[in-house]
């Protein structure tokens, strides 16, 4: 630190102390120069001595607790004989059965929020709001097409999935499941 600070100084006294005309050193200025250096020697040293004694503290030095890294030890594996997978008569037996992610009774449960009266210019139609449908089915792609009809209401255009459709198709009410 003491080096940097020295280099420092000697190089901002170097370049503020250059004129552009020739210099004529006397012994007063050479006098000075190496009195300047004599005192930052001085002074660097002191520090050095007071460092060893232990009254100026060095800065420490960061050490990094280890990373944990597991340690990989392969786990013997049976041996078994190179079959394929279909007549390998451990395939079906290794793995477990696959858990469907739904309840397959409510998977084709109608959801009563989403049934709605439209008034159109033939009269009050009922209907599941399509948009609605999209965002309360447990599978939305599982949603027949067939089923889906465009009605003209006093708001606007609506799309629908007609009931007695959804029925033929398979889907019911909850009142219907009990």
């Amino acid at each position: 630190m003491i080096r940097s600070i020295l280099a420092a100084v000697l190089s901002f006294a170097m370049s503020a102390t250059a004129p552009a005309t020739p210099v004529h050193a006397d012994a007063k200025d050479v006098a000075k120069i190496v009195g300047g250096l004599a005192a930052i020697y001085a002074v660097s040293r002191l520090i050095e001595d007071q460092r060893r004694q232990g009254q100026v503290r060095r800065t420490e030095q960061i050490t990094r607790a280890p990373v944990y890294q597991p340690r990989y030890e392969p786990q013997p594996q049976p041996t078994r004989i190179r079959e394929t997978p279909r007549t390998s008569p451990i395939y079906w037996s290794d793995r477990p059965a696959p858990r469907p992610f739904y309840n397959p009774v409510t998977l084709r449960v109608l959801p009563e929020q989403c049934l709605r009266q439209f008034d159109t210019p033939d009269g009050l139609t009922t209907g599941y709001g399509a948009q609605c449908m999209q965002n309360a089915v447990v599978l939305p792609g599982s949603l027949p097409p067939n089923c889906l009809r465009r009605l003209n209401t006093s708001v606007g255009e609506r799309t629908i999935y007609a009931p007695r459709c959804m029925g033929r198709n398979g889907w019911s009410t909850r009142t219907a499941r009990r």
